[in-house]
């Protein structure tokens, strides 16, 4: 069969059939996409995307959106400038996370860009304040 797309011809190979037999057989589902983890540990502290259950727990609008502190290495740089469990992490070098992956890119576009640091906006209580972090 000769098919015309996007003004191009192209000839495509097809096997002619019964459609009810094609709608008998199964074929195998698409892979499902990775789950994201439901933790990650970085920079000294233990995040964790922030679910509904979080948000209830603590008071916050449903319609927060950050990375949730839930655990502080008391020997790290993060703890020394007084990031604590139960913070929100609600921006990274200055752009929106909200899954733990948008942090890990945060981390490394900042490395690739040569940057020692990066700048956090944390959120406790309702109270924003940023923090700069070593990334290395």
């Amino acid at each position: 069969m000769i098919v015309q797309r996007e003004g191009k011809t192209e000839t495509l190979q097809v096997t002619l059939g019964r459609r009810e037999e094609a709608e008998e057989k199964t074929f195998p589902a698409a892979t499902p996409a990775p789950a994201e983890p439901k933790k990650m540990e970085t920079l000294g502290l233990t995040l964790a995307p922030l679910d509904d259950e979080m948000k209830s727990k603590l008071g916050l609008e449903a319609n927060a959106e950050g990375l949730m502190v839930m655990a502080v290495d008391p020997s790290s740089e993060a703890y020394t400038k007084g990031l604590r469990e139960g913070d929100l992490i609600t921006e990274a070098g200055q752009q929106k996370v909200v899954r733990l992956k948008d942090l890990e890119d945060r981390i490394k576009e900042a490395k690739d860009a040569g940057r020692k640091s990066m700048l956090l906006l944390i959120r406790r209580g309702g109270d924003p304040r940023f923090v700069a972090l070593g990334i290395e």
